[in-house]
């Protein structure tokens, strides 16, 4: 090979690797490898579902409403400290359907365990419905009084403090329930059957409620249990949106702005936000 050939190759050599070490280097500088987002840390989570185990539902629909506590259930972190209490007459010492208090770092349950829970939980919500039905009265749909039981709830399980603003606890209520109130035990002592009085003399009732709790630190879903062979043959039931416009001045009194309301569900279905709920954000990835 010539002499020309042997110095324009080295010559050649010499560039690619002068080209390589810039576009290293350069990378190096303006393109730093990206450090991993910071792990957040997951925020306590606390957990209370209402379930209706009352006669103004039909018995597939109790069935129904078994089963959407246990979805809500499987859709909530693996550190949910939960409650489950019934819908009933008595509503200020309550039995509690079910409970978890797992510690912040437990594992996930195991679909054999979610599956155990779940039968658990029908089973249990199955004999209230009976005992419920046979031993006491007929106003025993008592919704109004559980919202007080939810304020001590929740000041009780987060300790009463409301400790560091920034790291405060994940708190979701969630009723399940047709909603109608049929009970004459609450802070008025006034009866109040939505499946009796009129809307507007409901709401006139609601107005002379002394005090209801300030609930606005929770997010509430409303969950509406249906039966294929039930829902569409019950009669003599409010239309649902009335009842959505007795609650919404019932949760306006417990701190709630109106724009709030928009978020609390009202659907036979477990809300989409379930999915994620009670998640931390990832925290941004750290600059350079």
């Amino acid at each position: 090979m010539p002499s020309g050939d042997n110095t324009n190759k080295k010559r050649l050599q010499r560039m690619v690797g002068i080209a390589f070490l810039v576009v290293a280097v350069c990378s190096s500088l303006a393109c730093p490898t990206p450090r991993p987002p910071i792990k957040t840390e997951a925020p306590p989570v606390f957990l209370l579902i209402l379930v209706d185990v009352t006669r103004s539902l039909e018995k597939s629909e109790v069935r129904q409403v078994a089963k959407l506590a246990s979805d809500v259930l499987d859709r909530f972190p693996a550190n949910t400290d939960y409650t489950i209490y019934p819908i009933q007459w008595e509503t200020q010492k309550p039995t509690a359907v079910d409970e978890g208090h797992p510690r912040s770092s437990s594992q996930p349950l195991t679909e054999d365990e979610k599956g155990a829970r779940r039968k658990r939980i029908d089973e249990k919500i199955e004999r209230y419905f009976t005992n419920v039905n046979e031993k006491q009265p007929t106003d025993r749909s008592c919704i109004l009084n559980t919202l007080h039981l939810a304020d001590k709830h929740f000041y009780q399980a987060t300790g009463g403090s409301p400790g560091d603003p920034t790291k405060q606890p994940c708190m979701e209520m969630v009723i399940i329930s047709d909603m109608i109130e049929q009970c004459a035990i609450n802070p008025s002592n006034q009866g109040i059957d939505l499946q009796e009085i009129p809307i507007s003399e409901a709401l006139e009732l609601v107005k002379q409620i002394p005090s209801l709790p300030n609930l606005s630190r929770l997010h509430i879903s409303v969950i509406i249990p249906t039966a294929e062979d039930a829902t569409p043959y019950a009669r003599n039931r409010p239309s649902l949106g009335d009842l959505e416009t007795f609650w919404n001045a019932v949760f306006l009194r417990c701190g709630f702005k109106q724009e709030d309301l928009r978020g609390f569900n009202w659907l036979p279905t477990v809300p989409a936000r379930f999915q994620q709920v009670c998640q931390p954000s990832p925290s941004p990835t750290p600059s350079n």
